[in-house]
């Protein structure tokens, strides 16, 4: 996952409500490697004071945003997170149509199917059919993965225009130094071949493709799908001849099927 901003760095925009910034911020700080953090660690992680991060905790919890578990006296996400995502999920229709399908290819490749979204310089996954397991990464519909580290944020990056990616790769230099070079690359492929390749970029046991899928017409949203699997159980050649053009088959059925119930 890319680094997350420090709330206190973040908030010297004069038009930004510095408290609404502060509390997003701690929610985001929870991760499925770290679900259960205390006052201490979340000051720590966001850059606030102790005393903030204890008011905020405490006012998202009495909003439900947070889980106060007072046997290890720390925090946890609660469930009021998920009902901020139910609307846009309900408005991007296109992975309930999709997910049979994903479904389907998930099975016979024997490797997770996810369709995800760019959000700021992160990919974050918004259906996820999961076939493989590996330890390194646990594919969820909300997981985030940096633009410049995965098959499924190079995808989005070559949806848009010239101009907007330019801007974006200079942003992405936060995320690896070499992210103008590295995202070149990863462009020509696309428009060579109709997919992107990540070899452990971002995760050095899982391998991935993916590729653009479409930008959804109500909320404007670039969407692209990928496939992981660990690198272990691939055959030589088998993302680059049997996997990425399946997926951008898989892709075309996907889009078919959107125009018919449009």
């Amino acid at each position: 996952m890319s680094p997350k901003a420090n709330a206190v760095s973040v908030v010297r925009e004069p038009d930004l409500a510095t408290t609404l910034v502060k509390g997003l911020s701690v929610l985001e700080v929870f991760s499925p490697a770290e679900p259960l953090l205390g006052n201490s660690e979340i000051a720590l992680r966001t850059g606030l004071t102790r005393p903030t991060a204890a008011r905020l905790t405490r006012t998202l919890a009495s909003l439900g945003y947070l889980r106060y578990d007072s046997d290890r006296a720390k925090y946890r996400l609660g469930a009021g997170v998920l009902s901020l995502a139910n609307p846009l999920l309900a408005e991007i229709r296109v992975h309930q149509i999709a997910r049979p399908l994903m479904q389907e290819l998930a099975v016979s490749l024997k490797a997770n199917i996810s369709m995800g979204l760019m959000n700021g310089l992160d990919a974050v996954y918004i259906e996820c059919v999961r076939v493989a397991e590996t330890e390194a990464f646990s594919a969820e519909i909300g997981a985030r993965l940096p633009l410049s580290r995965s098959a499924i944020g190079f995808a989005l990056i070559s949806m848009l225009a010239p101009s907007e990616q330019t801007s974006l790769v200079a942003k992405l230099l936060s995320q690896r130094a070499d992210a103008k070079a590295a995202v070149k690359s990863a462009l020509a492929h696309v428009q060579e071949k109709g997919f992107a390749i990540s070899r452990g970029d971002w995760a050095p046991p899982v391998h991935a493709v993916a590729v653009p899928l479409m930008r959804e017409p109500t909320t404007g949203a670039y969407l692209a799908i990928n496939c992981g699997v660990p690198s272990f159980r691939l055959r030589p050649g088998e993302l680059e001849n049997e996997m990425g053009p399946r997926l951008a088959a898989l892709a075309a059925s996907i889009r078919a099927l959107c125009a018919r119930y449009s």
